[in-house]
């Protein structure tokens, strides 16, 4: 099974930019023709704005899909409110969340405020490959690169980056053309474009 790029984009309270630099992402790896998931942790709930599905939910469905032209909604009763269980409705090579700091999985961007912030989100946070900054800030206890909101294409060109290592890593790395493509990494790109399905010489199956 291949295992999705994850990269989360987590500040330390709402209204600092996380959307923005979100969707800026997005934009950028959507230039290049990638398939991406989004989970957006909507703490405070979600308000239904259409209205036959609202009624079907309070009638009792566990699940209401609300299908229309190029788009579907997905709604799910008695959801339990974590990453684990948002990753159960996607299918893509990239996901990018906004939120659930505090979990464990994928890598991590820091939107912040200045030093104080980040300070914070440190004890909250793993695997942080970028802090985008609202201000000055002087980083030195890592290697991390610090981005200001101008600077969006080239934290899409990181995330670009990570997500191609990522998926690299579990392809065969042997170059072998069965997929039709000379080298594994033009192979990752291709399946970050939906053009091909998964390395045919990779296998699950381990000799114990």
């Amino acid at each position: 099974m291949v295992i999705p790029y994850l990269v989360k984009i987590v500040s330390l309270c709402s209204g600092t930019g996380k959307t923005t630099i979100a969707s800026r992402v997005i934009s950028y790896l959507k230039k290049k023709n990638y398939f991406i998931g989004v989970v957006k942790h909507a703490a405070s709930g979600v308000a239904l704005e259409e209205k036959d599905s609202e009624k079907f939910l309070e009638s009792g469905a566990d699940i209401v899909v609300t299908s229309s032209p190029g788009l579907a909604v997905v709604y799910v009763a008695n959801y339990i409110d974590t990453l684990d269980q948002a990753l159960t409705f996607l299918d893509t090579p990239i996901v990018i969340v906004e939120g659930f700091k505090e979990s464990k999985y994928g890598d991590t961007i820091l939107i912040v405020r200045g030093e104080e912030d980040l300070k914070e989100l440190y004890k909250h946070t793993s695997s942080i490959i970028a802090i985008v900054s609202h201000s000055t800030i002087q980083e030195t206890s890592t290697n991390v690169p610090i981005y200001d909101f101008t600077e969006v294409e080239n934290l899409g060109k990181l995330v670009e980056e990570k997500a191609i290592e990522h998926l690299y890593s579990q392809t065969a790395r042997t170059n072998c053309g069965m997929c039709g493509i000379p080298n594994c990494r033009e192979f990752v790109k291709a399946y970050l474009r939906r053009q091909v399905e998964w390395c045919p010489v990779t296998s699950n199956i381990k000799v114990l």
